[in-house]
This record gives structure tokens, C-alpha cells and sequence, in this order.
């Protein structure tokens, strides 16, 4: 009896221990899928946060370049606006020396008439003594040939 019970209890701690051992290849197994899907997860984490970093790179860069053209696009037409606004003031200052030019011309013109003026105004005071002359002499004469 004693070995019966005993062949018994080792047949049952067989069964018991290949249980045992099957379910610890089934947790290890269980354990080693669980682990992969956790990698795997924590890959597929970090591959979104690496296509998000990427796209937010993209989408950085792109506004960038928008950016760059834009900033382009006003400096160009500033550039036309200042060259039109330098051209205009070539041409005033071209208008203001002609100007100039001309207001020294009349400048000259009205000192020499000035000078006319005087020259003309002693003329006409010395032809008027000299008619003055004339008539007194006239008068003499005609005073004369009346007595």
C-alpha cells in the first residue's frame, strides 16, 4: 500500500510538474508575445513621433520658404518702388539745375538792363539838356532877328 500510494503521489507530482512546466512555457511564450507587442507598440510610438517630427519639419520648412518668397517678393517691389522714387528725383534735380540756370540767366539779364536803364536815362537827360539848348538858342536867335 505504502508503495502504491507513493507510485500514486509520483505519478500525480509528474502530472503536477509537466503542468507546471507547461504553463510556465505557456507564460514564457505568453510573456515573450505580450513583450514583442509592447515593442512593437512602443515602436510603432516612437515611428509616429518620428513621422509627426518629420511632418512638423516639412511643414516648418515649406512655411519657411513661403516666407522666403514672400520676403523675396517685397524686396523686389520695393526695389522697382525706390529705383522709380530715385529716377523721379534725378529728374527734379535735372528740373531744379535748369531752373537754376535759367533764373541766373534772367539774373544777368536784368542786372545788364539795368545797367541800360542808367546808361539810357543819362542819355535822355543829355539829349534833353542839349534840346533844352537848341531851344534857348532857337529862342535867342528868334528874339535876335526880331529886334
Amino acid at each position: 500500500m505504502v508503495f502504491s500510494q507513493w507510485g500514486t503521489w509520483a505519478l500525480t507530482e509528474r502530472k503536477e510538474r509537466k503542468l507546471a512546466e507547461a504553463a510556465e512555457e505557456k507564460f514564457l511564450e505568453l510573456q515573450k508575445k505580450k513583450k514583442g507587442q509592447s515593442v512593437s507598440l512602443v515602436e510603432r510610438m516612437n515611428l509616429r513621433k518620428g513621422k509627426d517630427l518629420m511632418q512638423k519639419i516639412f511643414t516648418g520648412w515649406i512655411a519657411s520658404l513661403s516666407q522666403y518668397h514672400l520676403i523675396r517678393e517685397i524686396e523686389e517691389t520695393a526695389q522697382v518702388r525706390f529705383d522709380a522714387i530715385q529716377n523721379e528725383i534725378d529728374q527734379l534735380r535735372e528740373q531744379l539745375e535748369d531752373k537754376i540756370d535759367d533764373l541766373e540767366d534772367v539774373q544777368e539779364e536784368l542786372v545788364e538792363s539795368q545797367k541800360r536803364h542808367v546808361l539810357l536815362k543819362d542819355k535822355i537827360a543829355h539829349m534833353n539838356e542839349s534840346h533844352n539848348g537848341l531851344l534857348k538858342g532857337f529862342d535867342d536867335l528868334v528874339l535876335q532877328s526880331d529886334l
